[in-house]
Parts: structure tokens; C-alpha cells; sequence
């Protein structure tokens, strides 16, 4: 486990699971070829986005 994956766990970012569950649909897809439906791909794209806009909000916050 990464210091990042830590940090999520945690829930000072984002919920685990999110980043998880993204993760493993990514793995899925990179290195098994499985495909998604649109509406899966549709979720999971608004989900990024919303993460890193967190995750830039927690970044400029600190500096």
C-alpha cells in the first residue's frame, strides 16, 4: 500500500472505496480487456472529476 492509498483510506480525501472501486475498473480494463457499459464508463468519469477536484482543493489549501 502506498502513502497515497493510506491517505484515501483514511478519509481525509475521499472515501476508500471510491478510489477502490475505480481502481479495480481500471485494472479490469487495462490489464484483463474487460469492457464496461456506457453508463459504468459515464459514473466513473464524473467520479474522477469530482476526485481530483478534491484532491486539487486539498492540495492548494496547504501551500
Amino acid at each position: 500500500m502506498t502513502d497515497f492509498d493510506s491517505f484515501i483510506k483514511e478519509g481525509k480525501v475521499i472515501p476508500g472505496e471510491i478510489f477502490d472501486r475505480l481502481r479495480k475498473l481500471r485494472n479490469g480494463i487495462n490489464y484483463y480487456g474487460r469492457q464496461v457499459s456506457v453508463n459504468v464508463a459515464i459514473d466513473a468519469q464524473k467520479q474522477i472529476k469530482e476526485i481530483c477536484i478534491i484532491l486539487k482543493k486539498d492540495i492548494f489549501r496547504k501551500l
